[in-house]
C-alpha cells in the first residue's frame, strides 16, 4: 500500500532556522544589545581564527604590575646596599674608645718602681712624651732583655683595649699594614702606634710610618709612634752588643720625616740588675739564699738582660 509522504515533507531550509538577531527566539528573551553580542559570537564559532574574550582583563594591566614589582625590587636592594654598610660604619663608631692623655706622673712612678737599669732611658721618655708636638717618633733601641717593650707595656698599662693605641710586630706590620682599618686615627683627637721587634735591616718600615704621619697631620689629629729595634749584634767574645753606628744609621734613614724624634738608647744590664729582675719576680715568695744563688747561675745577663726570667724561673719550679 502505497503512502504519499509529500505532504509532510518539507526543504530542511524552510524548519532550521540560525540563531540570529532576527530569531524570534532569542527576540522573545534577549534585549537588542545581547542579541547583538550572541549574533557576533555564534559568527565567530564559524571562522577557524575564534579566540575566546576574556573579559576585563587588560595586557597594558599585566605589564603595568610586572613593571612595579621590578621597581620594587630595585628599591629593595638600594635600600639594602645603603642601610647595611652605615649600620656596620655606626656599630663600629659607637665601639670607638678614644685614650687621649697619658698621666706622666703615674708613668714615671711606675717606670722608676718596675724597670732596672735604665734611669738615663725613663728620663728621656718622659721628657719625650711631655713635649708639646702633633707629631713624634720615639726610638727604643738595645739588645735583648734590656727593658724596650717592658717599656712600652707600662706606658699603655691600661689602655691596650683603647681604639687608638695600635701594637704591631715585625714582620706582619711590613706585609698587612694600612691606615684604612684605623678607626681610631681618624676619629680620636690622638693615637698611638708602637713597632716592636724591629730589626736593624728594617728601616724600609720607614713608609708606613710617613703614611700614618701624614694622615694624622692632613687629620689635623696628635701622633706619637714608638719604634722598638733590637740592635744584637754578636761579637768577638760572642757577647751581644749594640753596634756604634746604629744609632747613626738610624737617625740617617729617618732624617727625611720632617718631625720631632727622641732616639732613647737602652744600656745592657749588670749582674746586679739581674739580681733585681729575680727578686722582683719572687717578692711574694721565700726563697733561701742557696736557692736564689741556684736561680742566679742559671742566666746569662749578657746575653739575656733580664728577658724571660719569668718563664725560667717557672721552669726551675720556683714559683
Amino acid at each position: 500500500m502505497d503512502v504519499d509522504l509529500s505532504i509532510h515533507s518539507h526543504n530542511d531550509s524552510n524548519t532550521v532556522q540560525p540563531l540570529t538577531s532576527k530569531s524570534p527566539m532569542l527576540n522573545e528573551s534577549l534585549d537588542d544589545g545581547e542579541v547583538s553580542r550572541v549574533d557576533h559570537t555564534l559568527k565567530d564559532t564559524k571562522s577557524s581564527t575564534f579566540k575566546p574574550e576574556v573579559w576585563n582583563v587588560k595586557k597594558y594591566h599585566i605589564l603595568r604590575k610586572t613593571e612595579q614589582d621590578r621597581n620594587y625590587s630595585f628599591y629593595l636592594l638600594f635600600v639594602a646596599i645603603l642601610v647595611i654598610p652605615l649600620a656596620v660604619i655606626l656599630y663600629c663608631i659607637s665601639d670607638i674608645r678614644c685614650s687621649n692623655d697619658i698621666d706622666l706622673k703615674v708613668l714615671k712612678m711606675k717606670l722608676a718602681n718596675r724597670l732596672y737599669g735604665q734611669p738615663v732611658a725613663v728620663e728621656k721618655l718622659i721628657e719625650a712624651l711631655d713635649r708639646d708636638e702633633k707629631s713624634k717618633i720615639l726610638f727604643f733601641y738595645g739588645g735583648t732583655g734590656v727593658g724596650k717593650t717592658f717599656t712600652s707595656t707600662l706606658i699603655f698599662d691600661n689602655l691596650w683595649n683603647s681604639s687608638n693605641v695600635y701594637h704591631y710586630t715585625m714582620p706582619s706590620f711590613g706585609h698587612s699594614f694600612s691606615t684604612e682599618s684605623m678607626l681610631g686615627l681618624n676619629i680620636c683627637d690622638s693615637s698611638f702606634v708602637v713597632v716592636d721587634d724591629l730589626k736593624q735591616n728594617d728601616l724600609q718600615v720607614k713608609e708606613h710610618i710617613a703614611e700614618i704621619i701624614k694622615k694624622s697631620e692632613d687629620l689635623n689629629r696628635k701622633i706619637t709612634v714608638i719604634l722598638i729595634f733590637n740592635c744584637d749584634i754578636i761579637a768577638k767574645d760572642f757577647v751581644k752588643k749594640c753596634d756604634n753606628t746604629f744609632y747613626t744609621e738610624l737617625s740617617q734613614a729617618y732624617e727625611d720625616v720632617k718631625v720631632y724624634k727622641q732616639f732613647i738608647e737602652f744600656k745592657p744590664l749588670t749582674q746586679e740588675v739581674l739580681r733585681m729582675c729575680i727578686e722582683d719576680e719572687l717578692r711574694h715568695k721565700s726563697v733561701s739564699d742557696l736557692h736564689f744563688n741556684y736561680l742566679l747561675n742559671n742566666f746569662n745577663v749578657a746575653l739575656d738582660g733580664c728577658k724571660g726570667v719569668y718563664k725560667k724561673i717557672k721552669f726551675l719550679n720556683m714559683l
